[in-house]
């Protein structure tokens, strides 16, 4: 699951500090995505998108391009006119296919 190449990209090799971001990530990110669901759901779609965007950055960094790309879509979603259904129901099916992701990183 984890991308070598994000590795070699981002991280220059150095799997020691991909190891410490992946532990800051995997201490942090629980709190961000409860952060953005309940943004969601009180229309403050905004700030949603601020933390969407960050978490979108993190993903790409650990090489899982697919759940980044779910969250580029969602992060074209999170605007003062948007719809908070709809943002919802998208943040709801981006978390059933992050938990395994998540689950990988915090073994890692």
């Amino acid at each position: 699951m984890i991308d070598k190449n994000a590795i070699a990209l981002y991280f220059d090799d150095d799997h020691e500090l991909f190891k410490r971001f992946v532990a800051r990530f995997v201490e942090q990110t629980p709190a961000l995505m409860n952060a953005i669901k309940r943004d969601i759901s009180a229309g403050k779609l905004s700030q949603a998108g601020t933390d969407i965007h960050a978490l979108k950055g993190h993903l790409r960094y650990l090489g899982l391009d697919k759940l980044s790309k779910q969250l580029e879509a969602l992060e074209s979603l999170a605007v003062p006119q948007g719809n908070k259904d709809v943002l919802l129901a998208g943040w709801q099916k981006f978390d059933r296919s992050f938990v395994p992701a998540f689950r990988f990183l915090k073994a890692y």
